[in-house]
């Protein structure tokens, strides 16, 4: 977990991470990011669709 990442942009992000575990470490804490930045409800980004299989 990358401390204060800027959201969308952070080269520290894992589509744009050089390596596993850039940035510095949170130590396990995670916390909601109180940044100002309005983060949609699950259900308006997600779907999940579940098929069975045999």
């Amino acid at each position: 977990m990358e401390v204060n990442p800027r959201h969308g942009i952070c080269a520290d992000q894992v589509p744009r991470q050089k390596a596993a575990n850039q940035g510095g470490v949170r130590h396990g804490v995670v916390t909601v990011a109180q940044d100002g930045f309005a983060n949609p409800a699950a259900e308006a980004v997600l779907r999940v669709t579940t098929t069975p299989v045999g």
